[in-house]
């Protein structure tokens, strides 16, 4: 039996060997712009047992245009360091090119623009087709789903469209 230490260990050794593998296939299919299912779902398996997490859904059932914040105040101290980097900050800090998924994701910078040419992210029928995938390529008893919380916290179930008033 392992220790907690051990567990944790094999798992920080882990997830930097795969991190580092799977990263580097994500990132390049966002590169090439290949979104396509079949793409992001390609992960070959290691080992024996594979962990899915889920966290922070914040009950976004549906997709949803999300826009992050353009200013995270910090004052003292903390000014002008993360997490109160945004924008063409943020992109020039971690060298993300204006225009790129990771640039659509993680700032507000033209937003508009890259809305229109991502669309919609997040959504739990997206989050179930990963995880069907998953657990349909590697056993049901093969695969452990966690759920690090705040699934519910935020605002109700969001219409796609308003609806007409009578």
């Amino acid at each position: 039996m392992f220790s907690r230490r051990e567990f944790l260990m094999e798992a920080v050794a882990t997830s930097a060997v795969l991190g580092s593998g799977m990263a580097g296939r994500w990132s390049r299919v966002m590169a090439q712009q290949g979104f396509s299912e079949v793409a992001l779902l390609d992960m070959a398996p290691v080992g024996n047992l594979t962990l899915a997490h889920v966290t922070d859904i914040h009950a976004q059932l549906k997709p949803t245009y999300f826009r992050e914040p353009s200013i995270n105040l910090g004052v003292g101290d903390v000014a002008g360091k993360l997490p109160h980097v945004t924008g063409a900050d943020f992109l020039k800090l971690y060298d993300i090119k204006p225009g790129a998924p990771d640039a659509y994701a993680l700032t507000s910078e033209d937003f508009v623009s890259l809305a229109k040419a991502y669309g919609r992210m997040g959504g739990m029928d997206r989050v179930a087709t990963v995880i069907k995938h998953i657990r349909s390529e590697r056993g049901d008893d093969n695969v452990v789903l966690l759920d690090g919380g705040d699934t519910w916290q935020g605002g109700p179930i969001r219409r796609s469209r308003p609806r007409a008033r009578t």
